[in-house]
């Protein structure tokens, strides 16, 4: 059993802490439900370089939430909802985008009603996610059909400041400078919701789970419902700042129709801009890829390795050459970079060692984002694939494969390839058959009849 403590090292966000290693157990062996205790303490333990487990996982279910890096399945549920959250957001704000705000409403309905038909348990800050996830949908069906139907925009209840000022905008539209809504953009701009949120500040389990919650709160409330314009790496102020300018430039310029605020995001680059970089190259990658690759809401990854981590010398000197490498390869040629980044897989994949996939996953993920990032949007679904087919440690994640799926649909809609509606669908499907699966694990288990 004492095997099954390193079963969630790559699937959860190990805490930030400083607290002393926890005691170990009576006899030094772990009971499985004290893993997500002790990894709430231990913080900066680094991965082991190999573990006998993982050569055995499979893409068997597991009734066991540990096992997916959680303490609870309302934990896991919270997780899987953001999957379909956020593949369904696309879905949604690619219709607004192609002029189908009636399909857009019907879109964030169902995904408001899908939500709300989720059985949750005990987990307050999962009920609290959920709620947050509906209030978002429900306020942009809203939108999209009082946009439909022409009129005064009649905002809902209990929207946050960011949304407050976009309808604010899309209301004055065609009818001068707003300059209320001016002010308040400026205001934004100087003092805004989430300044001084540092998505790498957590102590513990508790911690960890409300930071994904305020991070969640503030990307919802930035959020676009009416374009794709999706993030690309991690959710960070930075991306709450960047849909404050451009509501800014809009009430500035009087620009506010669907349409102009699309063209205006599109002219604003995106937060942190492309480019590779050693941290973004050889740091842990988080076990929802959706997090630290498609922009969902969630803590960072702060864990590290025992073999090959970005701090270890002679490894952070192969990181520097290669990011120079791919740092130069992205401004000469994109369409090499999947080359250059399967070049790096090889040479990774070579030490041999287990956790080596975490550092795979990572220079894949890498390329990912950062190929996103520059629009090199074809070179950036050929990374995406060599994910495929799907390892040992992919299997402690939940929905791995459904978050993918929903990776590669935005990235195809963002080509210009409409199939990847179908690939949306695909990931929606995939995380509902999740759900299916985690309300089977929670079930008690059927008693074996008498002999």
């Amino acid at each position: 059993m004492l095997l099954w403590m390193w079963l969630v090292w790559g699937c959860v966000d190990q805490p930030n802490s400083g607290e002393p290693q926890a005691p170990p157990s009576p006899g030094g062996v772990a009971h499985p439900m004290d893993k997500a205790a002790d990894q709430e303490v231990v913080g900066h333990r680094p991965i082991p370089a190999n573990n006998p487990v993982w050569e055995a996982l499979d893409d068997s279910f597991h009734r066991a939430p540990e096992f997916y890096g959680e303490r609870s399945w309302d934990d896991v549920i919270m997780r899987v909802m953001g999957h379909y959250e956020h593949a369904a957001r696309d879905l949604a704000s690619n219709r607004a985008g192609q002029g189908d705000l009636a399909g857009a409403a019907e879109a964030y309905r169902r995904l408001a009603q899908w939500l709300e038909g989720i059985t949750l348990e005990h987990s307050e800050t999962a009920q609290a996610m959920r709620q947050v996830y509906v209030q978002a949908a429900r306020r942009d069906a809203s939108l999209c059909e009082q946009l439909v139907g022409g009129g005064v925009l009649v905002p809902p209840a209990g929207m946050g400041p960011v949304s407050n000022l976009r309808w604010a905008i899309l209301q004055s539209a065609g009818q001068g400078q707003n300059a209320r809504a001016l002010k308040e953009a400026e205001r934004l701009m100087e003092s805004s919701p989430w300044k001084g949120v540092d998505i790498s500040s957590f102590r513990d389990f508790e911690a960890r789970h409300a930071l994904r919650l305020e991070l969640v709160k503030h990307a919802l409330d930035s959020a676009d419902p009416l374009s794709l314009d999706p993030v690309w790496g991690y959710w960070t102020p930075e991306q709450g700042d960047r849909q404050v300018r451009i509501l800014h430039k809009a009430a500035g310029l009087s620009q506010g129709t669907p349409a102009q605020l699309r063209a205006l995001a599109r002219a604003e680059p995106p937060a942190g801009g492309a480019g590779f970089t050693v941290d973004d190259l050889g740091r842990l990658p988080t076990g929802d890829s959706y997090v630290d690759v498609g922009g969902e809401p969630g803590p960072m990854a702060i864990g590290v390795l025992e073999r090959m981590d970005r701090n270890d010398p002679a490894h952070r000197e192969r990181l520097v050459a290669w990011v120079t490498q791919l740092n130069q390869v992205l401004l000469d040629s994109p369409s090499s970079v999947p080359s250059a980044i399967e070049g790096i897989v090889k040479e990774l994949d070579r030490a041999g060692h287990g956790s080596r996939y975490y550092n795979i996953k990572q220079a894949r993920n890498s390329g990912v984002r950062q190929l996103a990032k520059g629009q090199h949007w074809q070179e950036a679904l050929e990374v995406l694939a060599s994910n495929w087919p799907l390892h040992a440690q992919d299997f402690e994640c939940p929905n791995r494969d459904g978050i993918l799926l929903g990776l590669q649909g935005r990235l195809m809609l963002l080509s210009g390839d409409v199939a990847g509606m179908d690939k949306l669908g695909g990931a929606m499907a995939a995380a509902e058959d999740w759900m299916a699966r985690i309300e089977q694990g929670r079930s008690p288990m059927p008693k074996q009849p008498p002999r």
